[in-house]
């Protein structure tokens, strides 16, 4: 038998596979259009939640993970009638356990608790067995999203929305979940984040925007869910949520916390939020964030733990510098990022970030406090405009946040003394972080080889095919 006729089978196998492959990716890519197509044309049964308001609004600044944890505990504890939490994360780990167990001393104190908990599977540790736990005590809990795996868009639409709310009087929002890892509490990884407290009359209907989202048809009872709870795992629920010697020396670190900040007042407040569901109709925050940056006069600070500019967003960047508005963006280096794949993205098409001519900084990885250790990410997920308004909350920058997730956002207009101390926070953080682009010359360095070990590099390299590919779910 010939060399010839031998090569041609190991050809014709890979031709074969390779056809299967596209075959496979087509068939794919139709079911995702048709079903995100229907997904789009859903009918928005009413309005968004969108409210303005002059009353005076008192707001305080968390940046620090522990200092926040402390400030959840004592807005807990200063429950009377209500408690409402919404988060896309709520782990199984020291911080949850401090967290629950005030809930439920809070529940036994005959305060109403519900919390709202988005079913991701990648990311879900809280699972209904810690839910018949919970109910046990008297605080509801629902899942937001169970949908299969199998339906291909349904399932990619998460709320990504983070809440604490009490008596519907004061509310703690920004981009902290409920994790060790938010509350520098973890040992190889934290993140920088920022919380907001605020206390006056929008609350109200920050408060309306939960009950909008537990009443939504994708808020699930957890007892509808397919599942079976053994006694010996409800056993071991109820060992976990016990008290220890670990979480009691916790909370007497917790109480030598001075929780600082200065109260603001600010009079000129916005909230909005994204309706549940898919398609453009629903992202109400998206199009806030463009209305606002589009009033801009001369600068737009951001900070976001992802950067991957799509479409609409990459040209209204590219347009800001004919408009004379200096646009400065703080993100993570493949050093600091917990999303590595985000970073894929980016590298291929840094030429494309040229025409900008923003100034872009990568954070490197180090901690604030140089007593710290471990590896640190920036979380934060809040902008500056003019110097004077102020956004936060939970919106990334990423196609995930623009079109798929549920995201909401506080604004405070023409406040100066808020967008400053912002500004100093987010400076102190460009202080530890890397230039990669400005007035249009790239320095790839930064985002790549500097000081990211063998490991992130390899996941860097073996992602970017995919996260181009999907780059609409990252």
């Amino acid at each position: 038998m010939s060399i010839q006729r031998l090569l041609k089978w190991p050809i014709r196998i890979f031709v074969g596979l390779l056809l299967l492959i596209i075959g496979a990716y087509l068939i794919l890519s139709a079911a995702l259009y048709i079903e995100e197509q229907r997904m789009i044309r859903e009918i928005i049964p009413g309005d968004p939640i969108y409210v303005e308001t002059k009353d005076p609004q008192q707001l305080k600044l968390i940046p620090g993970g522990f200092e926040s944890l402390r400030e959840r505990i004592d807005l807990i504890r200063s429950a009377t009638e209500t408690i409402e939490l919404e988060f896309f994360i709520y782990n199984v780990d020291r911080a949850s356990r401090l967290v629950t167990q005030e809930l439920i001393k809070k529940s036994q104190d005959g305060v109403k608790v519900r919390l709202l908990i988005d079913f991701a599977a990648p990311v879900l540790q809280f699972k209904p067995v810690y839910a018949d736990f919970l109910r046990s005590e008297g605080i509801e809990l629902k899942y937001y999203n169970t949908s299969s795996f199998f339906r291909l868009m349904s399932v990619q639409h998460r709320s990504h929305r983070k809440l604490l709310i009490i008596d519907g009087k004061k509310v703690l929002t920004g981009g902290r979940n409920i994790a060790d890892e938010y509350f520098d509490m973890a040992k190889e990884y934290n993140f920088l984040d920022t919380d907001i407290l605020i206390e006056g009359s929008i609350a109200t209907a920050i408060q309306e925007s939960f009950d909008f989202y537990w009443k939504s048809k994708y808020s699930q009872n957890p007892e509808e869910i397919d599942y079976e709870v053994t006694k010996e795992e409800l056993n071991k629920v109820q060992g976990f949520f016990a008290e220890s010697e670990e979480l009691e020396s916790l909370k007497t670190s917790l109480e030598e916390v001075e929780v600082s900040g200065q109260i603001i007042e600010c009079r000129d407040s916005l909230f909005v939020t994204d309706y549940p569901g898919v398609g453009p109709s629903h992202r109400k925050v998206y199009d806030t964030i463009i209305k606002l940056a589009s009033e801009a006069q001369s600068e737009i600070i951001a900070e976001s733990p992802y950067f991957v500019l799509q479409g609409d967003g990459k040209s209204f960047v590219d347009s800001l510098p004919d408009k004379g508005i200096r646009f400065t963006a703080l993100t993570n280096s493949l050093k600091s990022t917990d999303a590595f794949y985000t970073v894929s993205h980016m590298y291929p098409r840094l030429g494309n970030l040229e025409a900008s001519k923003m100034d872009l900084y990568l954070y490197d990885g180090s901690p604030l406090d140089p007593e710290t250790k471990g590896r640190w990410g920036i979380h934060s997920k809040r902008a500056i405009i003019d110097g004077k308004t102020s956004l936060i909350g939970t919106y990334n920058i990423d196609p995930r946040s623009a079109n798929l997730n549920s995201e909401l956002m506080y604004v405070c207009r023409d406040n100066e003394e808020l967008a400053r101390l912002m500004k100093e926070d987010i400076d102190r953080r460009i202080e530890n972080s890397w230039l990669l682009l400005r007035e249009g010359k790239i320095q790839k360095r930064s985002l790549l080889t500097k000081e990211a070990d063998f490991k992130q590099k390899l996941m860097f390299y073996i992602t970017m095919p995919i996260a181009n590919l999907f780059a609409f779910l990252l």
